[in-house]
């Protein structure tokens, strides 16, 4: 009899007590979602296998196991781990929510457009499928620009105080191809100037390649025939990376930049090396500045700086402003030189654009130069 009473409260007791395992389970999806939250993925997935662990069938934890992957951009180990869950959780919002990012993510904007538009046919209110259905349509309209070339004309003039000399012109031409999935511009462009009552001409070829989201890189070279007072031989490399991960919802993009330059000249060269940060709250709108280093030859380095703010209070106006205090080399000349610059682009209709800009140099000991540029691009 008193066997019977002890297993009878036994059972009484593990039917009132708390469920100790998912207690368990719920603190560690709670623990694992913050981890992942602030980029911590490695971390955060191991805690979510463990609460997975306890509890194998729970639709929220394998989600935010998936869900994790796709921000870490694991999208093979993503998409396996929502084909495992059963159909009836595969159409759930939260899960269509997710594989309509996974396809955004891999630019798979025609998918993720029917998983948005599949998702507020059930619930037309939720805010996060419509800003997701919002961002996929002006990729697709980004990506279907449907022109592959692009022809860029302009002309400068500038004049000068503080020195009497005679007024520079200088005019270009440039021509880009650009490969169907716009990864990769190719161009060429020629350049006439018009210094120091002589004038040059050169030729320049080079190609931009966007390697993945969160990179992107540059390499272009020019040769100056019988060269008069500008680099006979010019060749540039640079490029961008992005620091932060762009499928966390961080605020601010953060994007480290690299420029360099060698320029040979007929008696001498230069090596220019700037590195720099850029950061971007907004589309459109970014704040970014260079340390810049010009070594001459057989010359100590000189260090300068350059800062600029970019805006797009439009859709189709842009700006720019900036200071610089750095080295410039003009006619085999390196010497230090305090600019202000700034210009504005306004997109005339989808294929064409219009852009001026002015810039006020001031070189030590030497003259003030005041710089008109106009420009405009054709695209087809």
């Amino acid at each position: 009899m008193k066997n019977r009473i002890f297993i009878a409260c036994a059972v009484l007791c593990l039917i009132l007590s708390p469920p100790v395992f998912a207690d368990d389970a719920s603190d560690l999806l709670t623990k694992g979602v913050e981890l992942a939250t602030q980029q911590h993925f490695t971390e955060a997935i191991v805690i979510l296998k463990q609460a997975q662990d306890k509890q194998p069938a729970n639709a929220d934890i394998t989600l935010a196991i998936a869900r994790t992957y796709s921000w870490q951009g694991a999208y093979d180990k993503a998409d396996k781990i929502l084909n495992s869950l059963p159909l009836s959780e595969q159409s759930s919002p939260d899960a269509m929510f997710l594989k309509a990012n996974l396809a955004y993510y891999r630019e798979d904007y025609d998918r993720a457009e029917k998983l948005f538009e599949s998702i507020l046919s059930e619930t037309p209110d939720n805010a996060e499928a419509k800003d997701g259905l919002n961002k996929v349509k002006r990729a697709i309209k980004a990506a279907s620009s449907g022109f592959s070339w692009q022809a860029d004309i302009g002309h400068e003039i500038s004049n000068f105080d503080r020195v009497h000399q005679p007024g520079w012109n200088h005019s270009f031409l440039q021509i880009t191809h650009f490969t169907k999935n716009k990864e990769w511009a190719f161009h060429g462009a020629w350049h006439r100037y018009e210094q120091y009552r002589q004038r040059d001409a050169n030729i320049e070829i080079g190609a931009d390649h966007r390697f993945s989201k969160r990179a992107s890189g540059y390499i272009w070279g020019a040769i100056t025939p019988e060269a008069n007072f500008k680099p006979e031989e010019t060749l540039s490399i640079g490029g961008t990376i992005r620091l932060d991960d762009p499928s966390t919802n961080w605020p601010v993009a953060v994007l480290a930049t690299a420029d360099t330059k060698f320029d040979q000249y007929s008696s001498t060269n230069s090596l220019t090396l700037n590195p720099g940060l850029r950061l971007e709250p907004y589309d459109g709108w970014a704040i970014s500045s260079r340390m810049i280093s010009v070594t001459p030859k057989n010359t100590d380095t000189l260090y300068g700086w350059d800062c600029r703010f970019d805006g797009a209070p439009l859709d189709d106006l842009r700006f720019y402003a900036g200071l610089a205090d750095a080295p410039e080399t003009e006619n085999n000349a390196t010497v230090s030189t305090k600019t202000i610059f700034g210009g504005a682009t306004v997109d005339m209709t989808s294929r064409t654009s219009f852009r001026l800009s002015y810039a006020r140099d001031d070189r030590d000991n030497s003259y003030i130069r005041h710089i008109y540029n106009v420009s405009a691009s054709f695209r087809f």
